[in-house]
């Protein structure tokens, strides 16, 4: 029963968030080609290149372990994206498990070296195993009238239901620099758990390391966010 009450509260969740778009101007798309997202980011001049984690090139990645959100402007421009994967972490942490996937987390615009890097710096990381989702890549364009609309809210949101609708997980995990934790913006995303560390980025030229904090719900939060609203 608890899992048709949240997959009930999580769908009439989404669709409130969705008309929410949709009244300012966004329509939403729920995608699992990844050939597609690569195109779609491709294309964007004003973002950052696709995290390979959820580049199918190079990475397992696709409609039988991930999906990934698009919002299209009335004039057809891509204005927002944000994508979701779940990994099946049975019998291993976090922490193993980035430290296997890190030259897949770290993104292109990051001067680090996978190999050298601190994946277990975080006593949270270690702690974690199960069913664990990531969720990355989420963008809204500063280029229009989508800034400050209360979008930069709702629509990271929208992805946490859509993965609790899809997996129920046991937690859901990001990664996010420092200055923007200072910012608030995991809170503004729905995030209860923030803590430094999460990833430690040897930097390519030996000066120390890039940090990333970690962000993320167990299982509940994600249900208690949807609650509360």
């Amino acid at each position: 029963m608890t899992v048709q009450f949240n997959t009930i509260k999580a769908s009439c969740y989404v669709t409130k968030q969705v008309e929410f778009a949709r009244k300012k101007g966004i329509t939403l798309e729920l995608m699992d080609n990844f050939d597609q997202l690569l195109k779609v980011v491709e294309k964007l001049s004003d973002r950052a290149p696709l995290t390979p984690i959820f580049d199918n090139r190079v990475c397992d990645v696709g409609a039988h372990n991930a999906f990934w959100v698009k919002g299209t402007a009335a004039d057809g421009r891509v204005v927002h994206l944000q994508a979701v994967r779940r990994d099946d972490l049975e019998g291993e942490n976090l922490s193993n498990f980035l430290r296997r996937m890190g030259p897949h987390l770290m993104s292109p615009h990051i001067p680090g070296v996978p190999e050298e890097s601190d994946y277990g710096a975080c006593r949270y990381v270690r702690e974690m195993s199960g069913r664990l989702c990531y969720h990355g890549e989420v963008w809204l364009s500063a280029n229009g009238e989508f800034r400050g609309q209360g979008l930069g809210v709702a629509l990271p949101r929208l992805g946490v239901a859509l993965a609790l609708m899809r997996w129920s997980p046991d937690g859901i995990y990001g990664f996010v620099h420092p200055d923007l934790v200072l910012k608030g913006m995991p809170a503004r995303y729905g995030y209860m758990h923030t803590h430094p560390f999460g990833i430690r980025w040897k930097r390519k030229d030996g000066e120390g390391t890039l940090d990333e904090s970690i962000t993320w719900m167990t299982g509940e939060d994600m249900s208690d966010m949807i609650e509360a609203a």
